[in-house]
């Protein structure tokens, strides 16, 4: 299975930043099984190892691209790569809003600044 999407950051023309987002897990008709043979006696359990390779890249206006890997190949892999992405979503959306809040603030600061240099022309 594959899961594949590509976004630029900004509808500009000149500006090219991106993210690119990649999933990957094998077909079915790929996964591979394998026995374990415990001490040479008998064939053990039949074991199909979990592959999922997960990766995003960023790439700025000019520059190298970013790639942060998410790979798993175990639950408890797979646990920490969604605490990663939770960090990651939650820390982005902090952001934004205090961008936010810093931005409507600092317009109000300027409108302040502009009245106070009226007065003092006067």
């Amino acid at each position: 299975m594959r899961y594949i999407s590509k976004q630029f950051l900004s509808p500009c023309a000149h500006e090219t930043g991106s993210i690119v987002v990649q999933i990957e897990t094998p077909l079915v008709k790929d996964l591979h099984a394998y026995n374990y043979n415990w001490q040479g006696t008998s064939i053990g359990e039949v074991t199909i190892k979990p592959d999922l390779d997960a990766n995003v890249w960023f790439r700025a206006c000019h520059g190298e691209p970013v790639k942060l890997d998410f790979d798993a190949s175990s639950d408890k892999d797979f646990d920490k790569r969604i605490a990663k992405l939770d960090v990651m979503i939650n820390e982005l959306s902090k952001m934004r809003g205090q961008m936010n809040e810093m931005w409507y603030s600092h317009l109000r600061d300027i409108e302040f600044k502009k009245k106070e240099l009226e007065k003092e022309k006067k």
